[in-house]
Order: structure tokens, then sequence, then C-alpha cells
């Protein structure tokens, strides 16, 4: 059935709220833990009542990792095709900028990021859901809409492959609506003020705004080509469960970071109430007043400091009553209460209240009981993350849409040819640094190690870009097996910075070495020529070649009038070692030219070497 009625719109949301009102009412209850409101209303208005505020802790504190956490957004990178991997860096890039400029938006609107948004909703809720659409503005630029939605007010139906529609339900002022949508709501001043419901509706094809009695914004096309431009997740703790013997199961699907703590904390709080009014009671104990017709009554309060109380003796009498006392059972009580807290939620060592050093073990532990609770949730997140990244894609890689013009030389193709992404969030939990970086020094020992080197960096101790860090590690490696390529990392080094009287010394030093390289060649006969005569792939007269010819190592050398050694001024030959042979007529090979001398005195007279 289309829809496009106010009233085809309500009855869906009707409809789907009395299927889903127990898990509605449970997001209230835990919003209400959260706010640390009163969970006991039969006590009496002055009895001293205590309000833990272990929720609203525990919840922001795995607020604070989720939000925290590193987003690591990647697309795997083909090995064989240079213009797909191209694509892929681009498109990676695409979709972080369209992420950032989606929070730049919601910046504007003057509302939490997304990450804010989508983790509150994550762990409050249980579920996640939002609109994620590239619009148009009036002029037809591109612009990013990620609204994120609560999913207290979010209403949806199921298809045969996924969601089939969703209306986002939200109050909003009279007022605003009419400047929002552009329409006249004939209402009073005092009217214009009231709020009453805005349904958002979505389906595969179209988008429709309505007000009770009213159409806001016409049957639209979406602008999604793939479907429902709606993301939805839920907690899979437990799958939907259908039950003829337990009722209102369908509140259990998709829960909460409260679940295991939602019974402990009333009873807690109402335990710890008793001894906190017994405590005010011993401010002001009750008092027993003898007199000789039981009538009588002090004129003062007792309690207070310096008062008179005047007594007939042997008549009358004032006694203190002894103090009512709390249970023997209840501390271990609020022991038991305390220590279940902790399972369902996070130990007290997670906030700092550390008595002694934690072992390497107990760090270990700890973090396995965070990750009990935050790691299925911050799986979620990246459910919800891939979602937003595909429907964007697919929006832009329809080729409706301008292309953004902070990213106007990325074409749409780049969305539908590109791989998919990979998008993963790291949160900092403590750990054992010393002991895994020790357990992993120990994997890699020995002629055969147990494990190689990228998995004991990528998986073992988390690096984030291990594949960089390996390269990295190979690059100083190389750097360090021969003394050229320290002088030569010096040199450029020193070239860079513009020092370069610094940087003539290291070239001295690196043609001094070159140099002895070639008589150390010479002497084990390792001089090679080809048959031609022609200086081979060695260099000229079978030599190695020296640095700055054909491109190779340090440019010709410094600028004029730098500094250097006056013993080393010869050693570099004219035009910056752009050869060592001396000039001449050209003779048929193996024949020496008229006057040359050999390599050896050559060496010798520009005083390197002894004769």
């Amino acid at each position: 059935m289309a829809i496009r009625k106010p009233e085809d719109v309500i009855n869906l949301v009707d409809a789907h709220h009395r299927v889903t009102s127990a898990r509605r009412d449970r997001f209230n209850e835990d919003y209400r833990l959260y706010r640390l409101e009163r969970t006991d209303d039969d006590a009496p208005e002055d009895f001293e009542w205590y309000t833990s505020n272990d929720p609203k802790t525990f919840v922001k504190k795995v607020l604070s990792w989720a939000n925290l956490a590193e987003l690591m957004l990647k697309i795997s990178k083909h090995q064989d095709q240079r213009h797909e991997r191209e694509l892929d860096e681009m498109k990676e890039k695409w979709l972080r900028k369209v992420l950032e400029l989606g929070d730049h938006r919601l910046a504007r609107l003057l509302l939490p990021s997304l990450r804010n948004q989508m983790s509150f909703y994550t762990m409050m809720r249980g579920w996640d859901s939002g609109r994620a659409l590239l619009r148009k503005t009036k002029d037809g630029e591109t612009f990013v809409d990620i609204t994120p939605w609560d999913p207290l007010n979010t209403y949806w139906g199921m298809g045969a492959d996924g969601l089939d529609w969703a209306v986002n339900k939200v109050m909003k002022q009279n007022r605003q609506i009419e400047l929002e949508y552009g329409v006249k709501l004939r209402l009073t001043e005092d009217e214009s003020l009231d709020d009453q419901a805005v349904y958002d509706y979505y389906d595969g094809e179209i988008n429709l705004v309505v007000i009770e009695d009213r159409v806001l914004k016409k049957p639209t096309p979406h602008g999604d080509p793939g479907g429902v431009p709606v993301y939805m997740s839920a907690f899979g703790g437990i799958p939907p469960i259908m039950s003829d013997d337990v009722n209102d199961t369908e509140k259990d699907y998709g829960e909460s970071v409260l679940e295991d703590d939602r019974g402990i904390i009333a009873k807690k709080n109402k335990v710890t109430s008793i001894l906190l009014e017994l405590a005010a009671r011993s401010q002001m104990p009750g008092l027993k007043i003898y007199s000789h017709d039981g009538a009588k009554m002090l004129p003062e309060d007792p309690h207070k400091k310096g008062s008179w109380i005047g007594l007939r003796q042997g008549l009358e009498d004032v006694q203190v009553l002894d103090p009512i006392q709390a249970a023997q059972e209840t501390g271990p009580l609020l022991g038991i209460f305390s220590a279940e807290m902790q399972r369902g939620s996070l130990p007290n060592t997670v906030f700092g209240e550390l008595q002694f050093a934690l072992s390497g073990f107990a760090i270990n532990s700890l973090r396995q009981g965070i990750e009990t609770v935050l790691a299925p949730r911050i799986k979620m997140m990246e459910n919800t993350y891939m979602q937003i990244a595909t429907m964007l894609s697919r929006q832009y890689g329809s080729g409706a849409f301008r292309p953004l013009k902070m990213l106007e030389d990325i074409p749409p193709i780049v969305l539908t040819e590109g791989c998919e992404p990979t998008i993963e969030l790291i949160a900092q939990l403590p750990e054992d640094d010393a002991s895994k970086m020790a357990a992993a020094q120990i994997m890699r020992e020995g002629p055969t190690p147990l494990f190689p080197d990228y998995w004991i960096r990528n998986d073992w101790l988390g690096i984030k870009n291990a594949d960089v860090i390996e390269d990295a590690i190979e690059a100083q490696t190389a750097e360090r097996a021969l003394p050229e390529t320290g002088l030569w990392t010096l040199y450029k080094a020193a070239m860079r910075r513009g020092q370069h009287d610094i940087a003539a010394l290291i070239q001295d030093q690196l043609m001094l070495l070159y140099f002895q390289k070639i008589k150390q060649m010479q002497q084990m006969g390792m001089m090679q020529q080809d048959p031609m005569g022609q200086p081979g792939p060695m260099g000229p007269s079978g030599a190695p070649p020296m640095p700055g010819q054909n491109g190779q190592g340090p440019p010709p050398g410094p600028p004029p009038g730098s500094p250097r050694p006056p013993g080393m001024r010869s050693a570099i030959p004219p035009g910056g070692g752009a050869g060592i042979s001396n000039p001449g007529p050209q003779v048929p090979p193996g024949t020496p030219r008229p006057g040359a001398l050999s390599s050896q005195e050559r060496l010798a007279n520009i005083g390197l070497f002894g004769p």
C-alpha cells in the first residue's frame, strides 16, 4: 500500500508502538537511572533518601572509551592494478571527508557529533538509528545529512530483504514547523509556541513529512537507489525470543549497558537510605518525658545548644531514648550489592581506586572484564559506520549529485569501482604493556621464530599501521647495514636544513670511503670492463658509479664557496664527480692513451693512497 496521507503514517507508527511499548518503557526506565532520579516513590517525603551515582559514572566511563576510540577506516589495496589502488585511496579520502562534513552540519545545529550521539544511544538504549543522505541545496549543491535518531522515537517495518520503511517522530514548536517547511498553520500567538508531533517517513523510494492533519513535505524521491536511507543497529546480546510462558520478551532484544544492574540499583539505594535516615535520627534522638499526669511538654527544643528546661524534682524527668540500630546484616548486604554491581558493570579500580599496584595478571583480568561490557557495543558502532558508508557511497555513485566542493576531484565512479571499506574502532583500554613487549620479543627469537614479525606487531601488540612500521624498520636496517647509507642520510638531512658546510664535510667523507672501496676492488681483481672497452655497469674503468652519476647519490656538490678541509679539495673531480678518467683522444680498446697513468698512479697523485 502506498503511503501518501498523514493518517497512513500515523497508523503505522501507532501499530509499531503497541508492539514495542515494553521496550520503550525500558528505555525510559534506564534514562531515569542515568539522571539519578529517586527509585522508590513509596517512601515518605521527609525520609532521608539516598541515590547512588553508580549508574551515571558507569555510563559516562563507557561513553568516554567509545568516544575516544580511534576510527580506523581502510580500503584493501590491490596489488597488481595501479589504477584500482588509486580508486581505493580516493574512495577512502571521500568517506573520511563526508563523515567530517556530517559532523560540521550537526555542530551548526548545536547538536553533538555523530560519534557522541551514536555512542550514547548504543550504550543507553541498546539501539542506534538515523538517516544518512546526500541532499541538495536550492542552488543544486550537494551537502551531507547524517542525522542520528533517538530509538525511543523511531518506528520501522521489516521486509523480506531488510528495512521496508522507517519513521522518526519528534516534537517541534508550531513556529519552528512554519519556518522549516514554509507552511502557514493559521495559529494564534499562544498556539505558535505549542508543540506537536512531526512524522518523518522514508521507504525505498520517497520521503514524506506530515503532522496530524497536514502534509508538510509532499512525497519526494530521497535519492538513495538502494533502499531506505536509514541505518539501524541493535545490540546483539541475545536474538529475538518469542515465548508463550514469558511475557514482554520484545524488550530484551537490544539491551543497554545497565541490563545487569537495573534491579540491584534500587535495592542498594533503599538499604543505603535506611542507614542515612538512622544517621540523621542520631543527631536528634527521641526523648522520654516523665510527669505526674503524663501531659508535660518541653517549652524549648532540648537539642538546641544552651537550652534550659525547668523540672520539678522527683516528679518530672527527661531521658534520651536509645538510638535505633541498623540490623547486623546491613553491612554484609551492602557488600553483596556492591560486588554484584561491579560484576555487572565495571570494577572500582577502573575509576582509580587502587590500594596497591596491579600486577600484569590483574591488569589483563581487568581488561577482559571491561571488554565483556564494551567490545560487543563497539562492534555495534562499527556496524553503524559501515551502514552509513555504504549508503552515502551508493548515493554518490549513482551520479545524481554534484561533487562536494571540497572533493571536486573525485568522480562518482570512484565510489562504485572502489573496494568496500573496513571500519574498526580501537578503544584505549588498560593493559600490561611491559609483559606484552617481553612476550613479543620471545616470540621472534631463535632461528625459527614462533610467529612472523607482522603478526606480532599487528595482532599481538595491536600496533596501528603495522605495515608502515615494518617498512620503516627495514629502511632503518638497510641504512645501518652500510656506512655509505648512514653518511648519505646525514648528507640529505644537512642539505634540507641548509647546512651546506656540514654537507660538504659529509660529502668529502663519502668520497673518501668511495675511493677506498675502489682500491680494495683493484687489489682483489674485481675491476671489470666489457670486451668493447666501454664502461660496464660498474662505472668508468669497471669501478662502481660515483655519487652524482646518472642521478645516483648526492648532488654534484654544495653551493660554491662552501668550506671544505684543504686536504680534501682535490678529492672531488671537476663537475662534482661526473667522471674520474682523464680527458684525451679516444683509442682502440686495450690500447693506453698517450701519457695515460694507471689507476694506482692517479689515486696516488691526488693524495689518497701511496704509490
